[in-house]
């Protein structure tokens, strides 16, 4: 894992650099962004643990497309935590690209990592609709996901009530 961190204003302003398309169409309360920020928490939490059952069980469609629902929780609890919503396809790719590129610029593995988690999310999901992946390398994107996953909320995770 990194032991890199940002302040809590480099991590907004990425944030918000890949919002820039809404312009002010996303904001949070305080009260509104603990509540979403504990819901994706929990739905994160949630979805993690049926992706490895479903692996386990074999049923390597829904792992993957549950793969890609705690990559989208995991992100939009990061921007709950920073009283951003983030509800959108092209918002969870922007926001989860700019990200990356804030780790990437202090530590290139680190960007790395958060890069391949972010492409084998993106992967995993389309995979869902297609069926076009065998079944190792789902697996071995899943696991890239969980790894990204966890780096995410490890370098960017900040409860909505901190910030």
């Amino acid at each position: 894992m990194s032991d890199i961190s940002f302040t809590p204003e480099a991590v907004e302003g990425a944030i918000r650099y890949g919002m820039r398309g809404d312009r002010g169409r996303y904001e949070l309360g305080t009260d509104d962004a603990v509540q979403k920020n504990a819901t994706y928490g929990a739905n994160l939490a949630h979805y993690r643990s049926v992706a490895q059952k479903c692996l386990e069980e074999g049923d390597y469609l829904q792992a993957a497309e549950k793969s890609w629902g705690v990559y989208t929780q995991t992100i939009k609890a990061i921007c709950a935590g920073y009283r951003i919503r983030v509800s959108t396809h092209s918002n969870i790719i922007s926001v989860a690209n700019q990200l990356t590129a804030l780790a990437r610029n202090s530590d290139p593995a680190t960007g790395a990592m958060l890069r391949q988690g972010f492409q084998s999310a993106r992967s995993l999901h389309q995979h869902f609709y297609e069926a076009d992946l065998p079944d190792d390398e789902v697996e071995r994107s899943v696991e890239e996901v969980m790894d990204a996953i966890d780096l995410l909320q490890t370098t960017f995770h900040y409860e909505a009530s901190d910030v």
